[in-house]
């Protein structure tokens, strides 16, 4: 190995501790370099600080204050209506419906994003009430979420 310079000080590659020392910065730039696996492909920005974020090429979830996940589950669609964010979303089967004993369902989910308040795994009935308690017309203009 050659010599490098780290600072005002000179290490020459030969001794065993300037070894390790070269060794340990080369793993730490190639650590700060390389992207997180975790961090999202794209963002899309939702009201008071909210995102619809793409976690992988099959995971849309909805996410605030710098990466805290409100509605965990796959999202299909969504639409954005005043400070509310509606949407259909896919749930596992353990949340989905308790009821229903087969695999994931198709479920609903309401974000208030002024309050922060999530309502998600609703059905389509509790969906539709929720909506006309909160006095949003229907149809709503819902925006499918490519994968």
């Amino acid at each position: 190995m050659g010599s490098f310079i780290v600072g005002n000080q000179f290490y020459r590659g030969t001794d065993p501790m300037n070894r390790l020392l070269c060794c340990c910065l080369l793993q730490l730039l190639s650590i700060a370099l390389v992207p997180r696996a975790n961090c999202a492909d794209y963002r899309v920005s939702l009201p008071n600080g909210f995102e619809l974020v793409r976690s992988n090429p099959y995971q849309h979830n909805i996410c605030r204050d710098g990466g805290i996940v409100v509605v965990p589950h796959d999202i299909i669609k969504y639409t954005i209506v005043k400070d509310w964010v509606l949407g259909e979303a896919i749930i596992p089967k353990a949340e989905a419906f308790p009821a229903l004993k087969s695999g994931a369902r198709k479920g609903f989910f309401i974000v208030d994003t002024s309050s922060k308040d999530v309502k998600s795994g609703l059905s389509e009935k509790e969906f539709l009430s929720q909506i006309d308690i909160l006095k949003i017309k229907r149809p709503l203009p819902f925006v499918e979420v490519a994968p």
